[in-house]
């Protein structure tokens, strides 16, 4: 790989990083949940929120993350690191 590509490479990595540290503590666990296939039902269930809180968290992080999707979402997880395939 190319120096170019590999910044290039690396600088967005890094910006998609820096994007995930705006979300809030609780949203960024509601994405790994996400991330890992929980439904909203479950994901509330173990951080004692309703599933509504959690769509509304998920929302909050497509606007954030300016994504559309929960699977957008999973996307972007997959892209920093935050879980494997």
């Amino acid at each position: 790989m190319s120096d170019l590509v590999a910044s290039l490479v690396s600088s967005e990595s890094h910006d998609k990083t820096e994007l995930y540290d705006h979300l809030s503590p609780r949203e960024q666990q509601v994405l790994r949940m996400i991330a890992e296939g929980k439904g909203y039902k479950e994901i509330g269930h173990a951080l004692n929120i309703s599933g509504k809180t959690v769509n509304v968290h998920r929302a909050n992080m497509n606007r954030k993350l300016g994504l559309e999707t929960s699977v957008d979402l999973v996307k972007y997880a997959i892209k920093i690191g935050l879980i494997d395939l």
